[in-house]
């Protein structure tokens, strides 16, 4: 395979990762700069960056943060949705 014909399969890959990123978040609703409260401590969390991926296995991660400040935390996202629900707006 060519290197042009390789760097071309690369950007693609990129892209279509990208788009299904995209489509995961859409289907998902943790949208970067949403508010959710979590299940158990009842706390506020805010939605820092909803597109984060797991070297390696390119699992979806959310990083969030307490809307009382402090570090950011980060979980997989479907660990994300089991332990939080939105909160209205």
């Amino acid at each position: 395979m060519s290197e042009e014909l390789k760097a071309r399969t690369k950007r693609l890959r990129q892209r279509l990762r990208r788009t299904r990123a995209d489509l995961n978040r859409a289907r998902a609703g943790t949208e970067t700069g949403g508010v959710f409260r979590h299940k158990k401590s009842g706390q506020l969390f805010r939605v820092v960056h909803d597109d984060a991926l797991m070297r390696g296995t390119a699992e979806p991660l959310v990083v969030y943060r307490s809307i009382l400040g402090g570090r950011p935390w980060v979980a997989p996202r479907s660990e994300f949705l089991e332990n939080w629900e939105a909160e209205p707006e």
